[in-house]
């Protein structure tokens, strides 16, 4: 029997059979942490797309999404697909959400906000 890695490939496109898709976690700027199942960079213009049960995290808040865009040169980042915003004042859920994770700015689309504050 081959080891796994060989495999990989061949059962890729066999109808039926499920890969498992391991979490992965990258560190931006030393201020963001990022998990993920998968992601692309285009280096033309600095963006990284974060596909797959993505959590990013800086300080105490956390977003959660299916897809989150962030770009190295302008330091924004934009949230799309089942995106929450989790932090101690409270719980943001939008249809999409754009932010600046140097300035802590930030816009979002279509809100809910929960808190305990208000």
């Amino acid at each position: 029997m081959l080891p796994s890695p060989f495999l990989s490939p061949i059962l890729a496109n066999t109808p039926g059979v499920r890969q498992e898709q391991t979490q992965q976690v990258r560190s931006i700027d030393g201020v963001l942490k990022v998990k993920f199942i998968e992601s692309e960079h285009n280096l033309e213009t600095g963006d990284t797309v974060f596909k797959g049960q993505v959590e990013a995290t800086f300080g105490p808040t956390k977003i959660i999404c299916e897809s989150l865009t962030l770009n190295s040169n302008t330091s924004i980042g934009r949230a799309e697909k089942g995106v929450s915003l989790i932090d101690p004042e409270g719980t943001l859920k939008a249809s999409s959400l754009e932010f600046n994770w140097l300035e802590k700015t930030g816009t979002a689309k279509q809100v809910t906000l929960t808190s305990q504050h208000v």
